[in-house]
C-alpha cells in the first residue's frame, strides 16, 4: 500500500509541475484547477485546437486531446494527461517549439 500512496503522490507532484509550466506557454490562456491525472487548459484566441494536435501528434508523436466542442464558448480547449516528468518536459519543449516556429 505504501507504493500506492506514493504512486499518487508522485502524480500530484507532477500534475502541479505542469500546470505550472503550462501556465507559462505561448497559446495557453488558463490551467484549471484538477485533483485528477489530467488537466484542462483553455488556449488563447486565435490558436486552434485541432491544428495543434495535429502539428504535436505529427512532429513529435505525442496525443494531445482536443476537447473543445463540449464547451459553448467557441474556444479551444485540450485535455492533458499527466505523465511522467520526462513526457510533460517533451511536451512542454514541443509547445515552446511550436511556439517559436509560429
Amino acid at each position: 500500500m505504501p507504493e500506492l500512496i506514493d504512486s499518487f503522490e508522485q502524480t500530484r507532484r507532477d500534475r502541479d509541475a505542469l500546470a505550472a509550466a503550462l501556465r507559462d506557454v505561448w497559446c495557453v490562456e488558463r490551467v484549471f484547477e484538477s485533483a485528477a491525472n489530467f488537466l484542462l487548459v483553455r488556449l488563447k484566441n486565435g490558436v486552434d485546437a485541432e491544428a495543434l494536435c495535429r502539428k504535436i501528434l505529427k512532429d513529435h508523436s505525442i496525443y494531445l486531446k482536443n476537447v473543445s466542442s463540449k464547451f459553448p464558448d467557441g474556444k479551444s480547449y485540450l485535455r492533458l494527461a499527466v505523465r511522467s516528468s520526462v513526457d510533460n518536459a517533451n511536451l512542454l519543449k514541443a509547445l515552446d517549439r511550436l511556439g517559436g516556429a509560429g
